[in-house]
């Protein structure tokens, strides 16, 4: 067995003579440590929020108001130029069947309104 040496030893000595068991360890980075934070919640691809409900429950899919929905439309395109994803097309294709029934609820409204 190796004797014991001194750090002063250790540091003296040339990196050859020093016992395998006596150098210090080098810590590599793991994969852990360079992986999505935990914190980072995914985000909901139509209204962008953190993901804490379905599709069906999206305010955005269950909007109203169809210049709500034409606004995020736009957003999307917008990320869709920068991202070459299928997320924004798919988004953009939920979103415009959103507001084809925002536009039919908000013009039955308005019809019955005129009666």
């Amino acid at each position: 067995m190796a004797p014991e040496l001194s750090t002063d030893e250790v540091m003296a000595t040339a990196p050859s003579e020093v016992p395998i068991n006596s150098r210090p360890a080098i810590v590599q980075p793991t994969a852990i440590l360079s992986g999505p934070k935990p914190d980072a919640k995914p985000a909901c691809p139509y209204c962008g929020r953190s993901l804490t409900h379905d599709r069906s429950r999206c305010p955005m899919i269950r909007a109203k108001d169809p210049n709500i929905i034409e606004q995020r439309i736009a957003e999307l395109k917008q990320d869709a130029v920068e991202h070459t994803d299928n997320t924004c097309a798919h988004a953009i294709e939920a979103l415009k069947s959103a507001l084809l029934r925002a536009k039919k609820a908000s013009s039955n409204v308005n019809s019955d309104d005129d009666s």
